[in-house]
């Protein structure tokens, strides 16, 4: 035989040996383990590369998810969910699946887990490994007990996440003919902190009610509410404990006892406090107060220097004594004070403590079974 021929003819089918070899490697029958890429996320590449039976989301099939936060995700929660393949004939014996969670740059996010026997975590997808071939030939399947967990600290690519799965209806013949492939796709953006709604406040006696809703919240410590007479400088009235984490909607209300502002309009805002300390502010509400009656103004300096005098005007209409109260923010009595007053205009002075600095207390002024309240900022 001519040595060329022979060389030519060993090379030819060393050649179609290692290009077979390496097919099998690169797309071999995956029951035990689908391989990474072939979910969509990488666009064209599905897992037709490798089973045949019909073109992408062809015979009558699809494939569905529950339980994804396609709403919104919030970071470090949990999500359980199923991932169901249909096919357009009850002619299936066995199921595989691949799901991926893609930020804007392509990166995976988040962390998939499972307690599913017939799936796992490969690189950041999760796939099935070793579905076995049932019993009854069916129509469909459910993937369960699937989770994906949202990232701690998403960054500005996890602004939106997209979640790309694809669904495998076999025949179970033991290769990769005869299949039927399904893709589908989910997006996901990431849910603020905390998400205000039905912010208000209204009238109630001699009060003024705020109430506010929380549609969802994550990571969130307490609620700050704010109160100010220009709509400029807001200084802090009240806080209420927040839920730190929550999927579901959440009312809160806080009660401004006789503001001690007579015909004028008051402005109100909530400050949302993180954990780690982060803040964000809620759009401004105001109302027009009326029919409060005040018997103390002219309360100056506001803000006023610890050590120093606040002087103020009380109006009476009779001989009896003021009582004054420095309050804490948690409304703790710090200082108690009684002034006597005349019929008419008084004058009245109180030290402020050099000890205080640096911090927001409240004037709670009690005369002839009338209160009024205000806030003193104290400054350094």
């Amino acid at each position: 035989m001519n040595l060329k021929l022979v060389l030519t003819t060993l090379l030819l089918t060393t050649g179609v040996a290692f290009t077979s070899s390496f097919m099998k490697r690169a797309h071999p029958n995956f029951s035990g383990q689908a391989p990474q890429g072939y979910t969509g996320a990488n666009p064209g590449q599905y897992c037709t590369a490798c089973h045949g039976g019909a073109s992408l989301n062809t015979a009558g099939g699809l494939v569905s998810t529950t339980g994804l936060p396609t709403a919104g995700y919030l970071p470090s929660t949990q999500y359980n969910f199923t991932l169901t393949t249909t096919h357009g004939a009850a002619n299936r014996l066995r199921w595989g699946f691949a799901i991926a969670a893609k930020n804007s740059a392509g990166q995976d996010v988040g962390t998939f887990s499972t307690s599913n026997p017939n799936a796992i975590v490969a690189g950041g997808e999760l796939t099935h490994s070793n579905p076995p071939i049932q019993a009854t030939a069916a129509a469909s399947f459910t993937q369960t007990n699937l989770t994906w967990t949202a990232p701690v600290s998403p960054g500005p690519n996890d602004q939106v996440i997209t979640f790309y799965y694809a669904g495998n209806a076999a025949n179970g013949n033991g290769s990769s003919s005869g299949d039927f492939i399904y893709a589908g796709s989910a997006t996901s953006s990431l849910v603020l902190p905390v998400t205000l709604s039905n912010f208000s406040v209204s009238k109630s006696g001699k009060s003024v009610a705020v109430k506010w809703r929380t549609e969802a919240e994550s990571n969130t410590n307490y609620f700050a509410i704010e109160r100010s007479e220009d709509g400029v400088r807001f200084i802090e009235i009240g806080r209420k404990p927040a839920a730190g984490s929550s999927n579901s909607p959440l009312d809160y209300s806080y009660t401004d006892d006789v503001p001690g502002l007579n015909n004028t309009t008051v402005f109100y805002r909530i400050t949302t406090i993180d954990l780690d300390g982060k803040k964000s502010i809620s759009t401004v509400e105001k109302i027009a107060l009326s029919g409060f009656i005040n018997f103390v103004s002219n309360i100056m300096p506001n803000p006023v220097r610890a050590g120093e005098e606040i002087k103020f005007t009380v109006q009476s209409d009779k001989r009896q004594q003021l009582n004054l109260f420095l309050l804490a923010s948690d409304k703790k009595v710090l200082k108690r004070v009684r002034i006597p007053v005349v019929s008419g205009a008084n004058i009245a002075a109180v030290k402020i403590p050099a000890a205080w600095s640096n911090a927001v207390i409240f004037l709670s002024f009690e005369m002839d079974g009338k209160k009024q309240q205000m806030p003193l900022l104290l400054a350094r």
